[in-house]
């Protein structure tokens, strides 16, 4: 569907992985004017947009290499434990005294025939989320600008496989229109008035601080420029009154 297939593309542009315009190159040479108007639409409308069909075949193709190469990964693990069981022996107690292997074995993984059983990602997200609303942020004030926030929330979903009512939830039940309506506007400053801002900032800077992440240049610039307040969340001033005397 066409909706998400949006979806799919805006949260992949916020990776980072490739630029915008190398994107279109990729899903054959759409115009940016062309795609700057799929992705206005709403809900199944596109289909006659060539951005639709380019990042189809685009999503398809990258779906299926990484299941091949899923399937090539377990087939040499495979391999791997077919070796003779004296050099597989040496390797596996290298392996285990090895400091940088040290480092990413669980604790109590030997002990455990199947290690450690993992958490599933609604779990594992539960948790942070617990862990997050303990962490008290040392001011009110943001600094990160509204492109910034946006780009950084879709990131954050992607990387974390969640859903966006799970993230809204996490950032306090932000409402699925007030949401929709910051992604939707574009700059700097464009959407600062809308709930959805102030409260994914303080989410997802929680849990900057929770994972002892480091502040970017460009936060530490902002923090300078801004001085204490930060950004603003007041409505911009659209119109001016002139007085004539």
């Amino acid at each position: 569907l066409d909706h998400h297939c949006r979806r799919r593309i805006t949260i992949f542009l916020a990776t980072k992985e490739m630029t915008q315009n190398e994107f279109l190159r990729q899903i054959g040479g759409v115009n940016s004017n062309s795609f700057a108007r799929f992705m206005k639409l709403k809900g199944e409308s596109g289909y006659d947009n060539g951005t639709y069909w380019g990042a189809k075949e685009f999503f398809q193709k990258r779906d299926a290499d990484a299941k091949a190469a899923k399937a090539a990964s377990k087939s040499s693990n495979k391999s791997a434990n077919t070796t003779p069981a004296k050099a597989a022996t040496s390797a596996s107690v290298a392996e285990f005294f090895s400091p940088a292997t040290a480092k990413k074995r669980p604790a109590d993984s030997s002990c455990s025939p199947g290690g450690p059983a993992k958490k599933s990602k609604g779990a594992a997200f539960d948790e942070l989320v617990d862990q997050a609303r303990g962490v008290d942020l040392p001011t009110e004030a943001i600094f990160d600008n509204c492109d910034e926030v946006r780009m950084k929330a879709l990131a954050f979903i992607a990387a974390e496989g969640v859903t966006t009512a799970a993230f809204l939830r996490a950032c306090g039940n932000i409402n699925s229109n007030s949401w929709n309506r910051f992604l939707s506007t574009k700059g700097p400053t464009k959407g600062r008035q809308i709930e959805a801002y102030p409260k994914a900032y303080r989410f997802l800077e929680k849990v900057r601080i929770l994972r002892g992440q480091p502040k970017t240049k460009k936060r530490i610039n902002a923090e300078a420029k801004e001085g204490p307040d930060g950004y603003s969340t007041e409505r911009e001033r659209t119109h001016m009154w002139v007085l004539g005397f």
